[in-house]
């Protein structure tokens, strides 16, 4: 569904991308590089036919342009990647959430049967699970939980703490 979605440039850099990341390419090179060697640094091959002199300045342009085009080439897939991957994210998040409802409404109808089968239960852990959650309380935990302590550089002042 959603490589119907790409433009002709991402279909390009997704085919670029994977021709370039297979064996067949590394053949190619090996084989095109060695020729390449080979033909300029042969002495049977007469000097006026040998177009590359030594140091190989033009063999040196088309290999550094090449993987300029190539890396731009997968920049551009791993972005597109990243993007769809983002969506599965959010939408995992939203499964998930719906999910966690319905298990919290599920617990809250058991408490009803049993209470109204005249049956206690008394486990806190039940009682927490049938509350909701609450994505907005949530994310500034994970943020917080998540990142990394600022380490200070020697010498300097501590810094003052952030308000919650």
């Amino acid at each position: 569904m959603e490589s119907a979605k790409r433009s002709w440039a991402e279909r390009v850099s997704d085919l670029v991308t994977r021709f370039g990341g297979s064996l067949p390419f590394f053949y190619l090179h090996v084989g095109w590089v060695s020729g390449w060697l080979l033909w300029q640094l042969s002495p049977r091959v007469p000097p006026e036919l040998q177009f590359d002199p030594m140091l190989f300045s033009l063999l040196n342009l088309l290999v550094a342009l090449e993987a300029v085009l190539l890396s731009t080439c997968i920049l551009m897939s791993q972005r597109r990647q990243d993007q769809l991957a983002d969506r599965r994210h959010h939408l995992d998040l939203q499964i998930n959430l719906l999910s966690e409802q319905e298990n919290s409404k599920m617990l809250a109808m058991l408490a009803a049967l049993m209470r109204h089968q005249g049956l206690a239960l008394d486990d806190p852990e039940v009682a927490a699970l049938q509350e909701a959650t609450r994505p907005e309380v949530l994310v500034p935990q994970l943020e917080q939980a998540l990142e990394p302590p600022i380490e200070e550089e020697p010498g300097s002042l501590p810094r003052p703490p952030q308000a919650s």
